[in-house]
């Protein structure tokens, strides 16, 4: 099953296959606008201003 929220992707990518998300090239971009790139800023981020659960993927080099 696909994880749900920015937290488990994040740590999904670190636990199951020994990678990060800056390592694969890719952000997370939660519907609040903040921009999410490793486990620790998702961690503060879901803490302190929203669920988590509303995020689309991009690729680095996007704007």
């Amino acid at each position: 099953a696909q994880p749900k929220t920015h937290m488990g992707y994040a740590c999904h990518l670190r636990d199951k296959h020994t990678s990060s998300l800056l390592k694969n090239g890719i952000y997370l971009m939660c519907s609040c606008g903040t921009r999410i790139s490793c486990v620790n800023s998702s961690k503060k981020h879901g803490n302190e201003l929203c669920n988590g659960r509303d995020f689309t993927l991009h690729k680095l080099d996007d704007n």
